[in-house]
């Protein structure tokens, strides 16, 4: 139903609601994400890039460099979150597969619930 890149997108925003965004801040992040985010996603996907997302609800960066990430928490002028997508897109990718079985009881057997 959803692209790897949509899944990517909600936990990435999950994680930032969890921290206590607000909505208005989490719609400018999600905005960023939809515009900018789309050709370096793939990167991620499918190499061992890492790509970092760092955000004071205002300011919002796409990092690939780790001396980039760290230039960035030093100049902040307020605290600054910081999200590894990379780290989110490998669990995505390596979350295992469930299997839906069906089961079907002999006539006349009744399912209880445990």
């Amino acid at each position: 139903m959803y692209t790897p890149e949509e899944v990517l997108e909600i936990t990435v925003i999950a994680e930032l609601r969890r921290k206590g965004f607000s909505l208005q801040k989490l719609r400018r992040v999600l905005k960023y994400l939809q515009r900018d985010m789309g050709h370096r996603l793939s990167d991620v996907l499918h190499n061992d890039s890492d790509l970092h997302l760092l955000t004071d609800g205002k300011a919002i960066f796409l990092e690939d460099r780790r001396d980039r990430v760290i230039d960035v928490l030093k100049n902040a002028r307020q605290p600054m979150f910081l999200v590894c997508v990379s780290d989110h897109a490998r669990r995505l990718g390596s979350a295992p597969k469930k299997t839906v079985r069906s089961e079907t009881l002999p006539a006349g057997r009744k399912s209880r619930a445990v």
